[in-house]
């Protein structure tokens, strides 16, 4: 064999070691393709709804209508409280001079089925819009006369607040001596995904005493607007 014919062999194998040889085709192989990365999706957190209620509504009936209410709480130290709020014979009258309807309201607590503590009152209440006028407590001379009242909207929802009235609490009907005067306030609050909580808050000044003390009587409102507990 001559020398270019040598030269011509050595190229060829040199070739076809390069590309595999030993019987390949001799076509290059495509380069492996790395697989896409997983997608992730976030997960889709629901919209707590927003509950809207009559609240003017849902407090004329709690006033107008006959209500029995019954809570029970256990404590950490195994005591049970049970608290019955009923509200009974709803009557037209008048009072500081003016035509209003009236409720008795009866409170009780008993801790293990003993009672614990009680209160009644009458209070007397105008509609349309609701306003409290005066409130007269069964079980001493106290007498309370609501002024400045400030009518609940229509409609309300959670982080919704604003005036609602003033009252001052007198040692009797006819008026003789002021014991404590307090400004109030109402607001509403999300309790949990069917209910809203709305409170009456006051910030009580007592006479011949400097500073104040706060209070909320709070009422459980459903989405149907009805008052379910307080």
């Amino acid at each position: 064999m001559n020398k270019n014919a040598i030269y011509f062999t050595a190229a060829i194998g040199f070739l076809l070691s390069g590309c595999g040889g030993g019987g390949g085709s001799g076509a290059p192989t495509a380069p492996a393709v790395a697989p896409a990365p997983p997608v992730t999706v976030a997960p889709v957190t629901p919209v707590p709804q927003l509950i809207v209620v009559q609240l003017n509504a849902a407090v004329s009936a709690l006033y107008s209508l006959p209500h029995d209410f019954n809570n029970t709480v256990k404590s950490p130290a195994g005591d049970t409280y049970n608290a019955r709020v009923v509200y009974s014979n709803i009557v037209d009258t008048n009072i500081e001079s003016l035509a209003v309807k009236s409720v008795d309201i009866k409170r009780t607590i008993l801790k293990n089925d003993a009672p614990l503590q009680s209160s009644s009152e009458t209070s007397f209440f105008q509609l349309n819009p609701y306003r409290l006028v005066a409130s007269k407590s069964m079980d001493n001379p106290l007498y309370i006369v609501a002024s400045n009242q400030v009518a609940l909207p229509t409609t309300a929802k959670p982080g919704d607040s604003g005036a609602y009235y003033d009252s001052t609490t007198f040692d009797s009907t006819g008026k003789n001596l002021i014991l404590s005067t307090a400004k109030h306030t109402w607001s509403l609050s999300s309790e949990s995904a069917t209910t809203v909580l709305f409170c009456d808050n006051s910030v009580i000044s007592i006479a011949q005493i400097s500073g104040t003390t706060t209070r909320a009587d709070c009422y459980q409102i459903d989405t149907s607007s009805n008052v379910v507990s307080n």
